[in-house]
């Protein structure tokens, strides 16, 4: 069985193979599998920390602003600096947007609200994902109070959700359709019922869903239909795919997050947050280095990004995510 940890950083490491090289067709699942393990975890922490205090939001909503905006606004600097000894006309491109893109483009980089509405010009992109996880915070409380009680709720709208999500995207196959929070939510309610049913698989169960898994991927690249299809990422079959793939990860999820966490196994966890963002500092001088290279140049290429990338998040981690992170649990212990 995978600590949690490990699972969160397996998850990150595909989100980056998958940017490098669609060969890996595996980021819609490993982001979907995040906003699962997110469901979870901001519930137990509510659950367990914010609602025994005597303003649970407000700590609520400082503490995951606080854990989410630094790193957001430290990487989105270094990309933008990254971005501009590469292109040096970005700033004008910023400049010359109208004035609805100029206000989207400011509060979206501020506060992350709108941010996976950003097609011309965005400088992180992977942090779509982090609008959408703000997204369903300001919805968190809500589902929370309706379902402590009574969880079928939660199964009731998961399978609601999951018939919106497939409605939209069949019928609205558009960039800010396919990354808006109605598309996701059913994931982030399957974390929480993951919480509240105390759900857990037995190791056999996990072997074999896994293994099932590993087969359909295996699959991708050697039936026809699938090798043409697979790569699609605005396509049904791709999200289709990526569901159910999601679901026979699920085992493997849910018993990972009853082992406990060592010292090793958090550094991990904690690190494939910043290997989620710091992948695409880097991601267009490599693109820039790799795209007319032989393939020994790719390769070396892509093990320096790699090695880049690591140490990029490795130094953002002690420099700015370690301060940060215990002035945050400070502020909270002080919490009444």
């Amino acid at each position: 069985m995978l600590k949690p940890g490990v699972t969160r950083f397996i998850l990150a490491s595909l989100v980056v193979l998958f940017h490098i090289s669609r060969f890996v067709f595996l980021g819609r699942f490993a982001v979907c599998s995040f906003f699962v393990l997110s469901g979870y975890w901001i519930t137990l922490m509510f659950s367990n920390k914010y609602s025994e205090k005597a303003h649970p939001l407000k700590v609520f909503y400082t503490s995951r602003l606080w854990r989410l905006l630094p790193v957001f606004y430290t990487f989105s600097i270094l990309g933008l600096v990254v971005w501009l000894i590469i292109d040096h006309n970005i700033i004008q491109q910023i400049a010359s947007l109208d004035l609805p893109d100029k206000i989207v483009f400011w509060t979206s980089n501020i506060t992350l609200l709108g941010y996976y509405s950003l097609p011309k010009v965005d400088i992180l992109t992977p942090a779509w994902s982090l609008d959408i996880e703000i997204q369903f915070y300001l919805l968190f409380p809500l589902l929370f109070y309706i379902s402590r009680n009574n969880s079928k709720i939660l199964t009731w709208l998961f399978f609601l959700m999951m018939a919106v999500s497939f409605y939209l995207c069949a019928g609205y196959n558009t960039y800010w359709i396919n990354n808006s929070l109605p598309t996701y939510l059913y994931f982030f309610v399957l974390g929480m019922i993951v919480f509240f049913r105390k759900m857990q698989f037995t190791a056999r169960t996990e072997k074999i869903c896994l293994a099932i898994l590993a087969t359909i991927i295996v699959l991708q690249y050697i039936i026809p239909y699938s090798k043409v299809h697979y790569k699609e990422i605005g396509s049904m079959y791709y999200v289709t795919l990526s569901l159910i793939l999601v679901l026979l990860a699920l085992p493997t999820m849910a018993n990972s997050v009853r082992i406990h966490s060592d010292k090793k196994d958090k550094f991990w966890g904690e690190l494939s947050f910043l290997i989620y963002l710091a992948h695409w500092v880097l991601i267009r001088p490599y693109g820039a280095l790799s795209q007319n290279a032989s393939s020994a140049m790719h390769v070396l290429y892509t093990i320096l990004y790699l090695l880049f990338t690591m140490g990029l998040a490795i130094v953002i981690y002690w420099l700015i995510d370690r301060p940060m992170e215990r002035l945050r649990h400070q502020w909270i212990n002080k919490q009444a």
